[in-house]
């Protein structure tokens, strides 16, 4: 300020003063460098002066980043031009990565896809089935009727219900198998939280397919599973079960358009669902619906009891249902004699008495009984342990302790007794018990049973009509 007038802006062409060298530099930087704003804001040059002696100044840069000196504009376009290729360098980098991530979810979308075509080309892997001692064409042909969904009746889904124990998987597994291809099969496990990996891994659908190329490489590095979690807002196996119908549905309608007929998707054991998780089965009931309406997928429900029936028939969905729902029972007596024969190598006297007085066609029954006289067993001693079963199986129903139900269940018993088919209608059943929540008391017990398909009643196994018999008999049951 002194040399120059106080004016800390003005400067001299000629002064060698180091205020005035760099005064010019700037000037002549804002004349000709077009980064010039950008630069100084990032990289300040600080003027500080200070007093050493009379008239000595001292000027110090604090970043000597970039100079801007006339004699060194070159090194500062030098420095420009590579900070632009390391900015296009990196700008180059992250588009490759972003394009490697598309590819590759292209590619497991593409794969998963595949996955699923070839599931239902080559059909799924059915349960092992046991020997066929019994050909039951009659029910083979029934379930080849709703798998085939080209028959004039299959626009619709299907029920199959039956007691656990009459061979309700085995018959699916035969039709499925003279089916071929077409026909998806998965069981609800006793734990629902896996029916949606089951699922998926029915159809061909993987759930550890679904990231990134870059979140598969880091994981990978780290060591980390390649799975998928499901929605915060959702439970399995609901969330699992929402990402893997929408793929299905493109699949069959893929597969439909090729072969001129809809594929099969049989779901064994839905009692479960509807006992422990009631919204995955109302989800698939509602899907099996929408594909019902445009012909791309049939599906078929299975269930061992009349709660998921209940349950199903209560929803609006339950129009596109075939009714009536096919039921499968228990084997004659004369297929359930010839099956102990066959398997079990009993004589005829021996087959046709347990059949007739303890087992019926219950294959379980059937089974546990001829183990037990192959143990080397009088036929008396057991039908003496079988009734002691029976009998706490009306204890725990209610029926041999006094009150309402024993009341009700006495008039239910000895009226199917009384009948010549062993079994009484529904309308019949409403004037023995007034009451429906005695009813569904009764009906859920492991003493009487409702068959939906032909709205009859009657006992749940012959062990417990042999024990109503003999305890009407002995006074044990009133009516």
């Amino acid at each position: 300020r002194r040399v120059h007038g106080g004016d800390p802006q003005t400067f001299f062409p000629n002064c060698a003063c180091p205020f005035c060298k760099m005064q010019r530099v700037l000037s002549a930087t804002r004349r000709t460098t077009p980064f010039y704003s950008v630069v100084t804001r990032h990289h300040p040059i600080h003027i500080t002066f200070g007093s050493m002696g009379k008239s000595t100044f001292i000027l110090r840069r604090s970043i000597t980043t970039f100079s801007f000196a006339s004699e060194t504009r070159k090194e500062f376009w030098e420095a420009a031009r590579k900070a632009f290729e390391q900015l296009a360098n990196k700008f180059g980098l992250v588009f490759g990565f972003v394009t490697i991530d598309y590819l590759y979810t292209q590619y497991a979308e593409e794969k998963r896809k595949l996955a699923i075509r070839e599931a239902l080309e080559t059909g799924s892997r059915l349960p092992p089935a046991p020997p066929e001692m019994i050909p039951r064409r009659k029910y083979v042909d029934a379930l080849k009727r709703a798998f085939t969904p080209d028959q004039p009746s299959s626009n619709c889904y299907f029920l199959i219900v039956g007691d656990h124990g009459t061979g309700k998987t085995t018959l699916v597994s035969t039709a499925c198998k003279e089916l071929g291809h077409g026909v998806l099969y998965v069981s609800v496990p006793n734990d629902v939280i896996d029916f949606g990996k089951q699922f998926g891994g029915a159809i061909g659908y993987h759930f550890d397919k679904r990231v990134s190329f870059t979140e598969a490489f880091r994981r990978r590095l780290l060591d980390i599973p390649i799975q998928e979690k499901p929605a915060p807002d959702e439970t399995e196996p609901v969330s699992s079960i929402r990402r893997v119908l929408p793929v299905l549905k493109d699949a069959a309608r893929d597969f439909a358009a090729k072969h001129k007929r809809a594929p099969v998707c049989i779901i064994d054991n839905v009692d479960t669902l509807a006992a422990a998780s009631p919204k995955t089965l109302e989800l698939l009931q509602d899907f099996a619906n929408d594909c019902t309406d445009a012909n791309i997928i049939r599906f078929v429900f299975i269930t061992s009891d009349n709660a998921a029936f209940d349950f199903l028939k209560q929803r609006g969905a339950w129009s596109r249902a075939e009714l009536p729902p096919i039921e499968i029972d228990d084997l004659s007596d004369s297929e359930a004699v010839q099956y102990l024969q066959q398997r079990y190598k009993l004589d005829s006297e021996q087959a046709t008495k347990t059949v007739s007085e303890l087992a019926g066609g219950k294959f379980f029954l059937l089974d546990r009984l001829a183990d037990q006289l192959h143990k080397q067993q009088h036929y008396s001693e057991v039908k003496r342990q079988a009734l002691v079963v029976a009998r706490l199986e009306y204890k725990s129903a209610g029926l041999l302790t006094e009150g309402q139900v024993r009341m009700f269940g006495g008039r239910l018993a000895k009226s199917i007794l009384s009948s010549p088919t062993r079994s009484i209608s529904s309308a019949q059943l409403d004037r023995l018990v007034p009451s429906m929540e005695m009813q569904e008391n009764l009906l859920t017990s492991e003493v009487f049973k409702l068959h939906v398909s032909r709205d009859v009643v009657t006992f749940k196994n012959r062990l417990v009509q042999t024990f109503a018999e003999e305890g009407f008999a002995s006074g044990e049951l009133k009516d």
